[in-house]
Parts: structure tokens; sequence; C-alpha cells
């Protein structure tokens, strides 16, 4: 435990659990910033803005939950259980793939404090209960929606 807190505390290494088990892997952090940004900047999956969009999202999923209140659409209860305050963005990460080559990592956007958390739980409760969750718990949303699967090159979430 002392090597674990030794390595933690240093600023040149990170400590990520693996994609797959529960294996913790030590990554220099220039080997991880690395393979974040080769991610990061493969362009047909994401896109640098010129500003963070959070706050306009949160106005909007606000502005949209009021509306729906003022119409008596939905309750007050539900309006404060939908509506998030103090929203930030997306938080990017990877989990080392440490079961292949280069061990490339898995990306993961937290939307933990993101403006959609608060409508998207309700969703994936429902998911979970009308459709059987898969061993890992990842729910793949196209396989909820979609009566068959997506053919790989269409699915940007396989790996």
């Amino acid at each position: 435990m002392y090597a674990l807190q030794s390595l933690k505390n240093r600023d040149d290494t990170v400590i990520k659990k693996a994609d797959k088990g529960s294996t913790v892997v030590v990554l220099y952090k220039e080997t991880y910033m690395a393979e974040a940004q080769r991610q990061l900047s493969d362009k047909r999956f994401y896109k640098k803005l010129d500003s963070d969009p959070t706050k306009e999202f949160s106005t909007a999923i606000t502005k949209t939950l009021d509306d729906m209140c003022e119409k008596n659409e939905i309750g007050i209860n539900v309006y404060e259980t939908l509506n998030s305050i103090d929203c930030r963005p997306g938080q990017f990460y990877l989990l080392p793939k440490i079961h292949k080559e280069g061990m490339p990592g898995r990306p993961i956007v937290s939307a933990i404090g993101h403006p959609m958390e608060n409508l998207c739980t309700p969703i994936f409760r429902t998911m979970r209960v009308s459709k059987p969750v898969e061993k890992s718990g990842i729910v793949d949303l196209y396989k909820f929606l979609l009566p068959s699967p997506l053919p790989s090159s269409l699915n940007m979430f396989s790996s």
C-alpha cells in the first residue's frame, strides 16, 4: 500500500483501473497524455470547440423544464429531479486496455455533474428494468433502441 501511495503522490505517473478485470495500471503521465491526445485528435469522433457549451446546455434544459412546468406537463417534483444546478462539462479519461497490443485506452466521458445527468438517469433506470443489462453493467443505447445491431462501421461506440 505504501508503494501505491508513493506512486500516487508523484506528478509524473497516472494510476487507473484497467479496462477489463480489476487490475490497477500505473502509467507515465507522458504516455497517458499522448494516448489521450491521439484519440482526441481523431476528427471522426471529436471536434474541438471554441468555447464550453455547458452553460448553454444547462440554460436550455432549465428553460424547457420551466415551460413544461408552466403548462402543467410536469410537476414540481419532476422539475426538481430533472433540473441540474452547478453543472460542469463531461470529464474525459482513459481506461488502459492491457489485453491489447500497445495498451490503447478506452475513452470514457463521465457525465457526473453534466447538464444531461439528471435527464438521463431515469432513462437508464427504465432501460435496466425493461432490457437485461450486459455483464459489464454498461448499457449500449443502440442495442436498447434498435431491433438489430448497427453495422460496426456505423457504431461509434464499438471497439
